[in-house]
Parts: structure tokens; sequence; C-alpha cells
């Protein structure tokens, strides 16, 4: 049984191990997700404004149409609300570029900068082997073995366990209300369980049993019909 306690440890400790790999690598997962969001929503917003500037140009372009008659007013108010449309667009994006840097630096409890960052070069080339499994599965499989191995061990105390010791002893002793002994010296010995099961048994079922009425005896019974017949005479 001690030994499989031991072993139930061990397995313990790996478990322990393997839950804080886990957790190192959803930290990881986490932080890469975080930046991935933080660089798509830059590059959003940065495809927005060169596009705000496209549109702003080409305003520019139909207001000298409209000049030179080619060009109808109508067109030019048109487009002009189209650019105030995608102005707002692109002045929303950017707030949300900034929210998700926002995030990510309190993830890493400092300001980031992603100016050297692009979508293409973050991109992970696929393995040609599967990938390891999760450490959480790993730490799932120890807890259930170490498990089995505390039952199966719980199962066997009816196993004693004998503790062996030898070396010194220090052995204090009241002898009286106001006198101390302190006895020195070495000992060896074994101690055992009282119980060889380990077990505490349970009471003994307590058995119910009619208590036995008084019994008639013959001599009783003449006794009876003789004083019944002195009765009626």
């Amino acid at each position: 049984r001690r030994f499989l306690l031991s072993d139930a440890a061990e397995v313990r400790a790996s478990q322990k191990k393997e839950e804080a790999s886990a957790v190192l690598l959803e930290g990881a997962l986490e932080l890469r997700e975080k930046l991935v969001e933080a660089v798509a929503e830059q590059e959003r917003a940065k495809i927005l404004a060169d596009q705000q500037a496209a549109l702003a140009e080409l305003g520019t372009m139909l207001e000298a149409l409209q000049k030179g008659n080619e060009s109808s007013e109508h067109d030019v108010l048109r487009h002009a609300l189209e650019v105030e449309v995608h102005g707002a667009r692109a002045t929303l994006q950017r707030s949300r570029a900034a929210a998700a840097r926002a995030r990510l630096g309190a993830y890493l409890e400092s300001e980031v900068d992603l100016s050297g960052l692009a979508l293409p070069t973050m991109a992970i080339a696929r393995a040609d082997h599967e990938p390891p499994p999760h450490p959480r599965l790993a730490a799932l499989d120890a807890a259930a073995r170490a498990a089995d191995l505390e039952g199966e061990a719980a199962d066997r105390r009816w196993v004693p366990d004998l503790d062996l010791f030898f070396g010194y002893r220090h052995v204090t002793m009241d002898v009286s209300p106001s006198q101390t002994e302190v006895g020195h010296g070495c000992a060896s010995g074994s101690r055992s369980p009282s119980s060889i099961t380990g077990r505490e048994r349970p009471p003994p079922r307590a058995r119910w049993r009619r208590a036995p009425g008084p019994r008639r005896t013959r001599s009783c019974a003449r006794a009876e019909r003789r004083g019944e017949r002195q009765r009626r005479r």
C-alpha cells in the first residue's frame, strides 16, 4: 500500500508539471491571438486610410471637372457624401486598432510597437508531422492513473504496515507533580497497527428475541385440577 501511494504521489507530481506546461502553452497561444488581432486591426485601419486619401483625391478631380462643365453638381455632392461616410468608417477602424493595441499592451504590461509587423510574415508554416498532444490531455491522463493507484491503495488497507525504527530516543516521564525524569539512550523496535484490517469494524447487529413466557409443568396442572375439585365440593 505504501508503495502504491508513493507511485500515486509521483504521478500527481507529473500531473502538476503537465498542468504548468498547459498554462504556459495556453498563455502563449492567447498572446499570439492578441498580437495577430492587433496587427490585423492596424492593417485594416491603414487600408481604410489609403482609401480615404484616394476618395479625397477623386473628389478634387470631380470638382475640377465640374468647373469645366464636364461633371454635374449632383455627382460632386454624392461623392462628398461617400467621402464623409467612408471617413467615419476609417475613424471607427482607427479606434478599434488602438483598442486592440491597448489590450496587447495591457497583457504584456508594456507599450508595444507594431510598425514592423505584417500578417504575411506572421503566418506559421504547416508542419509535415502531427503536432504533439496538448499538455492538458497528458495532465488528465496522469490524474486518472493517480486516481487508480490511490483507489488500489485504499483497497489494500487490510495489509498491515510495519514501522521499524532504530536510533536515539529521548523520553520524559513525570514521576510526581514536582519531579520529572528524563531518559536518554538508543532504542530499536517495530510498530504495527492494532487492527489487522486497518479499518474500524462496524458494531455488532442487535438481534431481538422474544422473551420466553412462563412454562406450565404437569405438576402445576394437576395441582390446579385438584384445587378446582375441592372448591366444587
